[in-house]
């Protein structure tokens, strides 16, 4: 579904609010540019939904979420880590993975 096809899904001030129970394919429903709604169109529009849900790229490349943890660490080692991170245009996460990964590499 491409943008603009996605827009006509957009809730406006004069947008009909439809019961959760209606029969789209029984009831003459219309998006914002006056095409039929259908449960055949809210299903293809949810699954794009889906598809585009989540919020960063998993770091494995695949479908799903990466694993996270949080540390802790003194306050001015965090510090340093946002100084390193913006003067080298990453974030605090990715100078920090590297830095585990060198030191996993160096001990195991």
């Amino acid at each position: 579904m491409t943008a603009e096809e996605l827009s006509r899904y957009v809730i406006g001030p004069n947008t009909e609010v439809i019961p959760d129970d209606a029969d789209l394919d029984a009831h003459d429903y219309r998006d914002a540019h006056g095409d039929r709604v259908t449960e055949a169109s809210t299903r293809e529009y949810t699954e794009e939904r889906a598809r585009r849900a989540g919020g960063r790229p998993s770091l494995h490349g695949g479908r799903g979420s990466t694993p996270t943890i949080a540390i802790r660490m003194p306050a001015d080692l965090r510090d340093r880590l946002a100084e390193v991170a913006a003067a080298e245009g990453r974030s605090a996460s990715a100078v920090a993975r590297d830095a585990v990964e060198a030191y996993i590499a160096e001990h195991v």
